[in-house]
This record gives C-alpha cells, sequence and structure tokens, in this order.
C-alpha cells in the first residue's frame, strides 16, 4: 500500500494498473500473516488450555497433600 500511495502521489489515481501492483503486494503479505497468525493463535489457546490443566490437576494434588499431613 506504501507503494501505491507513491505512485498515486506521483501520477494520481488516473491508471488503475498502475496501482494494482502496490495493491497485489499489500494483499499477499495480509495473507501471509493470515497464514502464520491463525495456526499460531489456535496452538497458543491449546496449550494455555493444557497448562491450566496441568496447573490444576498440581493444586489437587497439593491440597491431598496437605490434608494428608494434617490428619
Amino acid at each position: 500500500m506504501i507503494r501505491t500511495f507513491g505512485i498515486i502521489k506521483l501520477i494520481g489515481v488516473g491508471d488503475p494498473l498502475q496501482l494494482s501492483g502496490g495493491i497485489a503486494e499489500a494483499l499477499l503479505n495480509t495473507a501471509g500473516g493470515l497464514v502464520v497468525g491463525i495456526p499460531a493463535l489456535v496452538a497458543q489457546r491449546y496449550f494455555f488450555s493444557k497448562v491450566d490443566r496441568m496447573v490444576m490437576e498440581m493444586e489437587e494434588f497439593a491440597q491431598l497433600i496437605l490434608n494428608f499431613l494434617k490428619d
């Protein structure tokens, strides 16, 4: 988009063919970001939930140990 706005600054908005190169580049970069970002978000959610489950199990186990030591 920076390239597209640079072309608009130089020649105006008259020729869409000259503008399409910058727009296509911006769309490819956006698609690349989505290809990387969406799986990363899914993996983050998976691992955060896994850590939460492990923390809960450790807390339950610690509580069992404390109850055993109290008695």
